[in-house]
């Protein structure tokens, strides 16, 4: 495998370099030990100056607790070394002090929103999560997968609110009493390599009643259910521990282009929307071309005669031609007639 080139541009946006063009694509970053790495000898430079291109080969099959290959499906890495060989551990309070900078507002963070999504997974993978919990990032449970993500989803299912006498939520959570003394049950079919190792069963059991405690903050979804995991990850952001304005939930709706998200869960939720907030998300919608965002935004509070005035109408039109898209006539369009509606 030869660890792919990429670099950023503006607009954070981020491409895959060729030797004839560019590719758009996503940043995934992973968070690995170092001492945990296959070949990792490969990765070192043997001069610190300098950038060098490395060959790797990535060994598909690999044995319970060996080190393991990169996976080539990411970007970055970010290895963590602790000092210890050999052992998958070491990264899981460094990778939640990342995610916590992550998500913090500026200037101490970056302002962006984090959830931790659960496929599979081990003993260290709930470890992670109840971490992930502690620190309010909302975590999606892909059941069906196996192992830790089916354990997990079905004592998330097991598990009820606590009331409080005001019969309200009091936002903690526990695993009914009478599937406690399932757990270990579950354990042992879900994860079957804890079987003898009580100790590990134990620290297991904990991590489930742990991440139980917050039950609110865990979005089940199932692999077989034929809908988009997307929608889940969306939906956990907004409805998670993290609280980010209206403003800030819809600006991920429309990145991730749900309008049916946005009509459900967000515009009813705030019913005072001022044309002007909406006038940002609006350029954005007409230039990537989002009718129903479009249709969303008139529809909630944007007054189309006050947001297409003479300078948004020439911002529009030069950056439609600077993205040197075909499809941006389709919004040239529609802006002339838009124009000539509600200025004619």
């Amino acid at each position: 495998m030869l660890l792919p080139r990429v670099r950023s541009v503006k607009r954070k946006e981020l491409f895959s370099e060729t030797q004839e063009y560019l590719v758009r694509g996503i940043r995934c970053l992973g968070v690995l030990p170092w001492g945990f790495v296959r070949d990792r000898h490969l990765l070192l430079n043997s001069d610190l100056n300098e950038f060098e291109e490395v060959r790797y080969k990535v060994q598909e099959r690999t044995s319970q607790d060996e080190p393991t290959s990169l996976d080539g499906d990411h970007t970055h890495f970010l290895m963590v070394d602790d000092g210890t060989r050999d052992h998958f551990n070491g990264t899981v309070n460094f990778r939640t002090r990342l995610e916590e900078a992550i998500q913090a507002e500026e200037p101490t963070g970056l302002g962006i929103p984090v959830v931790v999504v659960l496929l599979e997974g081990g003993l260290g993978a709930l470890g992670k999560c109840a971490m992930a919990l502690k620190k309010n990032i909302p975590v999606v449970v892909v059941g069906g997968t196996g192992r830790a993500a089916d354990l997990l989803a079905y004592a998330v299912s097991m598990t009820k609110a606590r009331l409080t006498q005001g019969r309200s939520l009091s936002g903690r959570y526990i695993l009914r009493r009478q599937y406690v003394t399932q757990l270990m049950t579950k354990i042992l079919a879900a994860m079957t390599e804890l079987q003898g190792k009580t100790e590990k069963q134990r620290k297991c059991a904990d991590y489930v009643l742990e991440c139980c405690a917050r039950a609110n903050m865990i979005i089940t979804f199932d692999i077989d259910c034929g809908e988009g995991l997307d929608h889940c990850i969306l939906y956990a952001l907004l409805s998670g521990g993290a609280q980010s304005s209206r403003l800030e939930q819809l600006s991920l709706a429309l990145l991730w282009d749900r309008p049916d998200i946005a009509e459900n869960h967000i515009f009813p939720a705030e019913s005072n929307w001022a044309s002007w907030d909406l006038k940002d998300l609006m350029t954005t919608a007409l230039l990537e071309e989002k009718v129903e965002f479009v249709k969303l935004f008139i529809m909630n509070g944007l007054v189309m005669r006050d947001y297409l005035n003479v300078t948004t109408l020439r911002y529009l039109y030069n950056e439609a031609v600077s993205r040197l898209c075909s499809e941006s006539r389709v919004v040239m369009s529609l802006l002339d007639s838009t124009w000539q509606k509600y200025h004619s």
